[in-house]
């Protein structure tokens, strides 16, 4: 989901239809047979499948095994669709010049929470905001300081940004980090003992 807000657009299709373009090796073919029988005194008639079937547990993985070889296939002849494909993702997005991740951490008494947003200026210089992520934790009923709330926001939005970084498979420029809290922010700077 988090590399779906990657690009500027993103499209959905259903692709129920693909699977029958996608063949099955012949030496494979027996062991996807079918029994049938269109009466019960009828005698059961025998088919073997020559395409994956929608609906089939490894149906999904046959078609993206099957689009990520298409991709190094072709790799050659259209290396930016091949790498996109690669990626899942389908569409280039515009010329980004800079990616910058902008976080921001803060808590309450009763809860505390962090928000990751995504800065990107293009080559013409227009920026581009976009909301990447968020998690709000409740409080525990353990009554605890707010500077000690503070900086467990600060703990959570540092976990949230490098699980955001290694979703995203992209090259950040810079991350910024914030908090309101001086105390937290002291304690954050001070080695460990």
């Amino acid at each position: 989901m988090t590399r779906f807000r990657k690009h500027k657009f993103a499209s959905t299709t259903d692709i129920q239809k693909m699977y029958c373009q996608i063949f099955i090796d012949p030496a494979q073919r027996d062991l996807l047979r079918i029994i049938w029988k269109n009466r019960e005194d009828a005698d059961p008639t025998e088919f073997r499948l020559k395409t994956v079937t929608y609906g089939t547990a490894s149906a999904p993985f046959l078609a993206i095994r099957t689009l990520k070889q298409l991709a190094l296939d072709e790799s050659s002849r259209f290396p930016l669709a091949s790498d996109d494909t690669q990626q899942d993702t389908y569409l280039l997005a515009h010329a980004i010049k800079k990616t910058i991740l902008v976080g921001f951490a803060d808590a309450s008494q009763a809860a505390y929470g962090a928000v990751v947003y995504m800065k990107s200026i293009s080559e013409t210089n227009s920026v581009v905001m976009k909301l990447i992520a968020s998690k709000s934790r409740i409080s525990p009923i353990k009554t605890r300081s707010t500077p000690r709330l503070e900086l467990s926001a600060c703990l959570l939005l540092s976990q949230l940004v490098e699980k955001i970084i290694d979703a995203l498979k992209m090259e950040i420029d810079d991350v910024i980090l914030h908090t309101d809290s001086t105390t937290a922010l002291a304690w954050i700077n001070t080695p460990p003992n």
